[in-house]
């Protein structure tokens, strides 16, 4: 099919780009509060920064909101408004035009100078056949744009733009942590003194966990009067169609919709539990074949975290994550699934979408005598911390070989997460950190949110 007359592109950019006129983005995004992440976004737009910017994540993490966000923070600010352009690749008007080409049109039709500096917001990039050697061009072409190019390209794409690093920085915006979830929703009602959590806090503080495994890990959740009605169950399941139904499986060559529907409840239902390819093709009657292929796609779209055991690179087992843990309540009823799987399994995939935002790897151990939840290692393989969560049970049922493991590891401040034990005890040299999970996961959040503010 021949591409739509450049006229018809000029005035979507148009209609696009209200500011242009009005000097204002609109109330649909400005109204909404701004993420805890947003800070190291919009610094990354200055001009002195000087590297164009990648903005990802998965689908429905609020992507779109934080562009016009920082657009209107960038009118804020005096930044010329004709000289900010938005433009949604997902638009079919776009189809067939170079992106070199639209910004040709845009500066014809305006008779902009390019001497001026611009910001060019290209959102929705998936639905764009760019390649990187396509974007770096179009970068060194433009001295005077920073590009913004955001969306839910896969890990694929995003490891090609990474060998041009001294043009690109990468941003990825997370799954809503349980530290924004608290901020945004509860907090008149918990507040957190500066000697740390009291036993009243904590018990709220369990309270809002609960809500944030059902429904908290979606921004646009946030704005609900009543949370836990049939129209936020009826919301979570539409985000999860889009998410898997637009996140483009035809482009990846896979067209089968319904199972790998089918394929995405199966893997919520059995979040974190170890596995294998034959365990999951035996139980799903897929081939193996096809379990991979899924696998990598969900992988590429950010919709699971694959975690392999630690120290045994051979291995076939693994655990597959569910990215958000609040799809649960897309799938299934909430009270009634949680009878039938490991909570603590569930309290896992919350914490580790936590570290989302860090791109940091990590392992799991087991035995017979004790798991590790997640041990995470640096770049010359030792360990640098571990973790074993709970929440009912204990995963630690000899703590003497859990001990001469983290000794063997260098790991001298292991943190064992419960429901409600809070504090610290020393055994055979080492200091076990015992924090209830619920807290574990707010202050996960945080830290990492603080740190890389500072960092920054």
């Amino acid at each position: 099919m021949k591409r739509f007359p450049a006229k018809f592109v000029a005035q979507r950019i148009d209609f696009e780009n209200i500011w242009w006129n009005s000097g204002l983005v609109g109330n649909l995004y400005t109204d909404k509060p701004k993420r805890s992440f947003f800070p190291l976004f919009f610094k990354k737009l200055s001009f002195q920064q000087g590297k164009s910017v990648v903005l990802f994540g998965a689908k429905r993490v609020g992507k779109t909101t934080f562009i016009f966000q920082a657009i209107q923070e960038l009118l804020n600010t005096g930044f010329r408004k004709r000289n900010i352009v938005y433009i949604s690749l997902e638009n079919p008007l776009y189809y067939k035009y170079t992106l070199n080409e639209i910004i040709e049109i845009l500066f014809y039709q305006r008779h902009n100078t390019k001497k001026e500096p611009y910001i060019f917001f290209f959102d929705q990039i998936q639905y764009y056949a760019a390649s990187a050697s396509e974007l770096v061009k179009l970068v060194n072409d433009y001295p005077n744009i920073k590009f913004v190019f955001s969306g839910s390209m896969g890990n694929s794409s995003i490891n090609t733009l990474k060998d041009a690093e001294e043009l690109f920085e990468f941003f990825r915006l997370p799954t809503l942590t349980f530290f924004e979830y608290v901020n945004f929703i509860h907090k008149e009602s918990f507040i957190e003194c500066d000697e740390g959590v009291d036993n009243c806090n904590l018990h709220l503080l369990n309270n809002y966990f609960l809500e944030y495994l059902q429904f908290g890990g979606h921004p646009e959740l946030l704005f609900e009067n009543k949370l836990q009605t049939e129209k936020v169950k009826l919301l979570i399941n539409r985000i999860l169609n889009k998410f898997t139904l637009k996140a483009f499986p035809g482009l990846a060559g896979i067209n089968e919709l319904d199972e790998i529907n089918a394929f995405v409840a199966y893997l919520i239902l059995n979040t974190g539990k170890i596995t294998n390819s034959k365990i999951i093709s035996s139980e799903t009657e897929l081939s193996v074949k096809t379990v991979s292929e899924f696998i990598d796609f969900l992988k590429n779209i950010f919709f699971i975290k694959v975690l392999k055991p630690f120290r045994m690179p051979n291995s076939d087992d693994f655990k597959i994550y569910i990215a958000n843990p609040s799809f649960i309540t897309a799938v299934f009823d909430f009270e009634n699934v949680i009878k039938y799987l490991d909570f603590n399994l569930l309290v896992e995939t919350a914490i580790l979408a936590q570290w989302e935002n860090t791109l940091k790897d990590f392992w799991y151990y087991h035995s017979p005598d004790f798991s590790i939840s997640f041990i995470s290692s640096d770049n010359t393989e030792m360990a640098e911390w571990c973790s074993v969560v709970n929440y009912s049970g204990n995963n630690i049922k000899n703590y003497d070989k859990f001990t001469a493991f983290c000794e063997q590891e260098c790991i001298y401040f292991p943190i064992i997460t419960s429901k409600n034990l809070l504090g610290h005890q020393e055994l055979n040299g080492l200091i076990l950190s015992n924090q209830p999970s619920c807290l574990y996961c707010y202050q996960v959040g945080r830290h990492i949110i603080e740190s890389q503010l500072i960092d920054d």
